[in-house]
């Protein structure tokens, strides 16, 4: 039998450290179990609020819509607003936005919800690795993303579960809720944090950020429409070779190209 040992006990780890440990594994959790407990609540939502299977699409797409599309340019934000501040913020969203879901009674006010919840998911899965990196001790960095990225995958197995037995037997507005203790405990344990990262703060790149939302949206759509996604999928083709040229004239791009390129060609 294969086993991983999590006995911390001959360690040095600071309490701090075993604080960001707890807390960056919830955060995963939390992040993963949120992003997959949509599917199995989508006939019940299709029903309750008597939204037409077209329009039932759109719950999950703009979801994967927000996180992609911010996921890059507020990468540089976080790391000069402070890492633990952006957690928090994220936190604080994903509360409301949850809550707003578990109220909503038309298709607006859900979707609005579910943008919230993409970009503040965003936001905390980015900090948390930061986190990670940033106040974990090379030593225990490795066994530290283990349990993180084990956590991730606890609450994608467990999501549908959980929602489906809520929404069978509850409502599935219901199953909306059931992470926010969660996310207020979470809140506790950055209290108790003290630390805080961040960087110089340098001019943002706000121009190649829109750029790169509205690419990214259109790209999405044209993707995922099979009728109608061919003038999306050209306007966001033609945002991309807009972006490369814009990102390769500025100093302090969200995307460095210099990455992809390989100097002994």
């Amino acid at each position: 039998m294969f086993f991983i040992n999590l006995n911390f006990s001959n360690t040095n780890w600071k309490s701090q450290t075993i604080l960001i440990l707890i807390l960056t594994a919830l955060v995963q959790l939390s992040a993963a179990f949120i992003t997959n407990i949509i599917t199995v609540m989508l006939p019940n939502i299709s029903y309750d609020l008597d939204i037409s299977l077209d329009s039932l699409n759109w719950i999950s797409l703009i979801f994967l819509m927000a996180i992609i599309s911010v996921g890059i340019p507020l990468n540089k934000c976080i790391s000069q607003w402070g890492v633990k501040r952006c957690i928090r913020i994220s936190i604080i969203g994903l509360m409301i936005s949850l809550i707003l879901t578990s109220i909503a009674t038309n298709m607006e006010l859900l979707l609005i919800s579910r943008i919230i919840q993409g970009v503040t998911i965003a936001v905390m899965c980015i900090s948390i690795y930061m986190m990670i990196i940033l106040g974990i001790p090379n030593e225990h960095l490795g066994k530290t993303l283990g349990i993180v990225g084990s956590c991730g995958y606890i609450g994608t197995t467990i999501a549908p579960s959980i929602a489906g037995f809520i929404s069978y037997y509850l409502s599935w507005r219901y199953a909306f809720l059931i992470i926010v203790p969660i996310l207020v405990f979470e809140l506790f344990l950055i209290y108790l944090i003290k630390d805080e990262w961040s960087t110089d703060k340098k001019a943002l790149d706000i121009k190649g950020s829109l750029i790169y939302g509205i690419m990214v949206i259109f790209l999405v759509f044209g993707l995922s429409e099979v009728d109608d996604g061919l003038w999306p999928l050209i306007v966001g083709l033609f945002l991309l070779i807009i972006f490369i040229y814009y990102e390769r004239k500025i100093n302090n791009p969200i995307y460095n190209l210099n990455l992809i390129h390989n100097s002994n060609i």
